[in-house]
C-alpha cells in the first residue's frame, strides 16, 4: 500500500479519459499534484502531448496490440472502422466550415 501512495506523491499532473458502462459521456478529469509552478508546466506538457496527431497513433497503436495480442483481430478491425468513420465525419465538418466566409458580412459594414 505504501507503493501507491509514493506513486501518487510524484505525480505532477495527470488527465485520464472515462467512460462508464451506463452513461454515454466521456468523462474527463485532470489533476494537479501540487498548485505550483513545476505542476502547471507539466499539465502544460500533457496538453501538448495530446494536441499532437501522434498522441492519437499511439493510443490506437497500443489499442491494437493489445487486441491483436488477445485475439481480437476483428474486434480490433471493428475499432478502426469506427475511427474511419469518425474521421471521415470530421473532415465533413471542416469541409462545410470552408463554404462559409471568414469574415460575416454584417462585420464588413
Amino acid at each position: 500500500m505504501e507503493d501507491n501512495d509514493n506513486v501518487d506523491e510524484n505525480i505532477l499532473a495527470s488527465v485520464s479519459y472515462t467512460l462508464y458502462k451506463d452513461d454515454e459521456d466521456v468523462i474527463i478529469d485532470a489533476s494537479l499534484g501540487e498548485y505550483d509552478k513545476k505542476s502547471c508546466d507539466g499539465m502544460a506538457k500533457i496538453i501538448e502531448v495530446l494536441s499532437k496527431e501522434t498522441s492519437l497513433i499511439h493510443t490506437i497503436n497500443m489499442i491494437r496490440d493489445g487486441l491483436i495480442t488477445s485475439g481480437q483481430e476483428e474486434l480490433f478491425l471493428d475499432f478502426l472502422t469506427k475511427i474511419g468513420k469518425i474521421i471521415v465525419d470530421q473532415s465533413k465538418k471542416i469541409d462545410n466550415d470552408d463554404d462559409k466566409p471568414c469574415i460575416s458580412p454584417i462585420d464588413m459594414m
